[in-house]
């Protein structure tokens, strides 16, 4: 069950800074292990340019907000590809908020929205070693379809692409989430 309280609504542009940090937090959470100095950057208010950024204007893109009683708790922001996917870019729990269900229902909104729009699929990118994204997309029904190489702060890592097709079955019933 989900904390009292949660609301899954869009971000507005006076979340960035909330969004930041949640993003930020759950980044050191999830890669820490493998990316030290990048941890280290961000522990001293530096921003490393390969972590992700709210700085920067985002063109097309679709963000989502998880909030209890105004805090902002979880983000998920979805980019529109050119073969009618989303890609998820990112999607962050604040740690003290993760295995509370905040990050499924997050999830549940991003697939919503992208079954009503008629997007073909979900997509979203994990670093091989951050298990905790890894289980979360298999248990979103996510396969994994590919593979790359990637750089954070000098440090070369794998990581998998995941994707969820969305072929909607004759008769699903939309679920109640408030994005449109």
């Amino acid at each position: 069950m989900p904390p009292p309280g949660l609301r899954i609504r869009p971000a507005v542009p006076q979340d960035n800074h909330s969004k930041q940090r949640v993003v930020d937090a759950a980044w050191i959470s999830g890669h820490g292990h493998l990316f030290p100095r990048s941890v280290e950057r961000l522990l001293r208010g530096e921003r490393p340019e390969e972590t992700f950024s709210y700085e920067y204007p985002r063109d097309k893109g679709i963000p989502i907000v998880a909030d209890i009683r105004g805090q902002v708790v979880g983000v998920i922001d979805l980019r529109p590809l050119p073969d009618g996917s989303l890609l998820i870019e990112p999607i962050a729990v604040d740690p003290a908020f993760q295995r509370h269900r905040v990050g499924s229902e997050l999830w549940k909104a991003a697939e919503t929205l992208a079954r009503r729009r008629d997007y073909r699929a979900l997509v979203v990118w994990a670093v091989d070693g951050n298990k905790k994204a890894q289980g979360f997309y298999a248990s979103q029904g996510c396969t994994p379809f590919a593979s790359g190489k990637v750089m954070f702060d000098g440090v070369e890592a794998t990581a998998t692409g995941y994707r969820l097709d969305l072929a909607q079955p004759a008769g699903m019933t939309p679920l109640n989430v408030d994005i449109q």
